[in-house]
């Protein structure tokens, strides 16, 4: 192995730091500003259309097998090589009755392809384990290192990163505990996934799997020192992160060129991890930290089946944390997760979900955000480009959202967002009249389409938007507006406000086709139902009841816009052709 270079640290603590330039604040974005920092996933068009078309990406995801780690009383033979707290440091390792007792003894084996390091379950070994260069490198023959015997073993680190990655993959790395805590190890990551091989290429194949890494700077972290490094085929699975500073897991890489997008990461896929109470550094007061996932500078990604809750309370910058994010990126599907009771210190972010800066051909599908300071769904970018373009989010719930920020939505869209397209959300929010309104466009936006949702408050505004905003640049059609018997129904829409539906598409257009009102003001009926098997918080969820007045009203996106929604809505069910507006298509009367 060998140790990390002080040069390689200080480099990839830099890109962690570095914070290029942001756009100027336009009122009322100004509170909805958002990042541009150092940490920055992603299909081709052709790939998202695909992945459209079909509803999700299993036939498209090229996933090899997982690597079971439980290794039990299993011998691999003379390539694996154990540790253990009865071993001795001079011993062969090649057994558990040779093995060896330290991770420093560990570190001075460089392993080759198909080796395996096994430390024994249930034991505590301080200090880190290093892969370099020269070491590992083959996708189909990876290095493993893992646990043996009952349980998982733990990694305590001291001053650096439980296990780091340096210009080398085909590692394999799973069934293990990282744990820091001290000074030193809120400045490193607990795995570490580096490279500054400026000429490529990337390198190929890591899984981590089925670990808990708590009390570092980031949980995971993964990222090149230029677009030409960096790393594809990665796999996080089935993890804990949890407790850690700025993030559970990062990826990032330089910063983008809008002009030549390049991407340091590709082909990664985050399923079943859970990201909570990363809270944060309270004393960094220019970048966002106490993430629960946010992706960066990667080509082709998921994001699934993944929580994050209890993160970014100590955050206190101009740029806030969020739950799950990405930026800098392409082709990014991120489905079927949880985000909620997210924070932010200071005055910014703390939202659910977010497709941010410069991020294109992505989509956001069949997630549930709530009790989130910050929106539940945010759409953003402050670049001055044409960057953030083709984005799609559909069948996702938003629930009481936007808790401590006003000035932000339930839903958000700001900036120079590109034909994004929004169909099929349910966002709810209890709000009185002072509250956040249910959804925000900000300015910028140019061929986005908002239809077929429910927005439904109890007395917050229904929509506050910056511009009057002409059909070609916003176009919202069948969508279903409800207050409760205690609101007020308002529509900000630049200088004017319109307190009915019927006055607001008289006089610009919106909720109407071919001169008619498609639009509704009625009350969806919504009860709570169950929640859908993938959610692992299993909170019942709102959806229209059988015999709402909405039923079967949804425009049949379709036939009339030939607009593919996929094959099921947020609970698994087909929608069929006469769909309803929301998430959910009606569920059976209670």
């Amino acid at each position: 192995m060998g140790e990390t270079g002080s040069e390689r640290n200080s480099t990839a603590a830099r890109l962690l730091e570095a914070e290029p330039p942001r756009s100027p604040a336009a009122p009322p974005a100004a509170a909805v500003r958002r990042r541009e920092p150092s940490r920055r996933i992603a299909l081709a068009a052709v790939l998202v259309a695909a992945l459209l078309a079909v509803g999700g990406y299993r036939a498209l995801w090229p996933r090899g097998p997982l690597v079971a780690f439980s290794t039990g009383d299993r011998l691999f033979g003379p390539r694996t090589f154990y540790l253990s707290p009865d071993g001795s440091d001079s011993a062969a390792g090649t057994s558990p009755e040779s093995a060896w007792r330290t991770l420093r003894q560990a570190d001075k084996h460089a392993f080759k392809p198909g080796e395996r390091l096994l430390l024994q379950g249930g034991a505590r070994f301080t200090g880190s384990l290093t892969f370099h260069r020269g070491e590992a490198g083959d996708p189909r023959d990876p290095v493993i290192v893992g646990s043996y015997g009952s349980g998982r073993a733990t990694i305590a680190a001291a001053g650096g990163p439980g296990v780091d990655v340096y210009d080398t993959a085909g590692i394999d790395i799973g069934s293990l505990v990282l744990t820091g805590g001290t000074p030193a190890d809120r400045t490193v990551s607990g795995i570490a996934l580096f490279s500054d091989l400026v000429k490529g290429p990337k390198l190929q194949h890591v899984s981590v799997t089925d670990v808990d890494v708590s009390g570092f700077r980031v949980g995971v972290s993964m990222g090149g020192a230029s677009v030409g490094a960096g790393f594809r085929d990665v796999q996080v699975t089935d993890s804990v992160l949890h407790g850690n500073r700025d993030s559970g897991l990062s990826s990032f890489g330089p910063h983008f060129d809008a002009a030549s997008p390049q991407y340091a990461n590709e082909n990664v896929l985050v399923s079943g991890v859970q990201a909570f109470a990363n809270l944060g550094n309270p004393l960094d007061h220019l970048h966002n930290t106490g993430n629960g996932i946010d992706l960066g500078s990667v080509r082709d990604a998921i994001v699934e089946r993944s929580v994050a809750h209890g993160n970014g309370k100590y955050c206190d910058a101009p740029e806030g944390p969020v739950g799950i994010w990405v930026y800098d990126s392409t082709g990014v599907v991120i489905q079927h997760n949880v985000s909620y009771d997210n924070y932010s210190g200071g005055y910014t972010d703390g939202g659910g979900f977010d497709l941010d800066q410069n991020v294109s051909d992505s989509v956001a599908q069949y997630n549930y955000s709530h009790d989130n300071d910050g929106p539940g769904f945010l759409l953003y970018t402050g670049a001055d480009n044409n960057a953030f373009a083709r984005n799609t989010v559909r069948f996702n719930v938003s629930r009481d959202d936007s808790r401590k920020f006003p000035l932000y939505a339930s839903f958000a869209l700001v900036g120079r967002i590109i034909d994004a397209s929004v169909y099929h959300n349910t966002v709810l929010t209890h709000g009185d009249a002072d509250a956040a309104p249910v959804l925000r466009l900000g300015d910028g936006l140019r061929g986005v389409t908002i239809r077929d949702n429910i927005f439904e408050t109890s007395g917050s505004e229904m929509i506050a938007a910056s511009y009057r905003f002409s059909p070609a640049q916003v176009l919202l059609q069948g969508n279903d507006y409800h207050v409760g018997d205690t609101g007020t129904w308002l529509v900000g829409w630049g200088a004017r406000s319109f307190h009915s539906l019927a006055a607001w598409a008289g006089r610009t257009g919106q909720e109407t086709a071919a001169a008619r009102l498609v639009g509704w003001d009625l009350d969806p009926g919504l009860v709570l139902v169950a929640a859908p098997a993938w959610d692992p918080t299993r909170t019942p969820l709102p959806a229209p009841r059988t015999g709402s007045p909405i039923t079967g009203s949804g425009l049949d996106l379709q036939a009339r816009f030939a607009v593919d929604i996929g094959p099921m809505d947020y609970f698994g069910a087909a929608p069929g052709s006469a769909t309803t507006p929301g998430a959910g298509q009606p569920a059976p009367a209670p």
